[in-house]
């Protein structure tokens, strides 16, 4: 992902999803997120498209999507 592209990451709203929202985890259990980003002009204009960025991290045990706000 280039520098240009980091808001992708940087998301306005984020929270937990998954096993842990719903109180059902174990201590074995990864963490999952989910998230929403306004994207820049040029996405919202349609000269670009972006529906959503997923990650996963195997250090954290951790993953997350997020989306765009239009979505």
């Amino acid at each position: 992902m280039t520098t240009e592209e980091s808001w992708k990451e940087e998301p306005h709203f984020e929270t937990v999803n998954g096993s842990r929202l719903y109180g059902v985890h174990t201590e074995n259990s990864d963490w999952d997120f989910m998230g929403a980003v306004i994207e820049p002009p040029e996405y919202v204009l349609g000269l670009k498209t972006f529906e959503q960025h997923e990650w996963k991290s195997s250090h954290c045990r951790s993953e997350g999507v997020i989306y765009s706000l239009r979505k």
